[in-house]
């Protein structure tokens, strides 16, 4: 519906490349049915927005972000012309 819109929602990720809790490094256990054991799958697998950056340089926002905007304006056309 936002893409319909030609509104671009980005999901920046503010991620510490030294530490240990890295959101690359978190899993979650995913439950299928009753009785059945879960499987456990990288939280990145399983995260809820399309579009997303994992930026571990804050001096490289306003690069990064313009690199996203690019991507949507790419994304836009190709739809127009379809």
């Amino acid at each position: 519906a936002a893409q319909n819109a030609n509104i671009f929602v980005i999901f920046v990720v503010l991620d510490n490349p030294n530490s240990r809790d890295s959101i690359l490094d978190i899993k979650v256990p995913i439950f299928k049915g009753p009785g059945e054991m879960p499987e456990i799958r990288s939280y990145m697998e399983e995260f809820p927005f399309p579009f997303y950056i994992i930026l571990r340089d804050v001096n490289a926002l306003p690069e990064t972000l313009s690199d996203a905007l690019r991507q949507w304006f790419e994304l836009v056309t190709a739809s127009d012309h379809s």
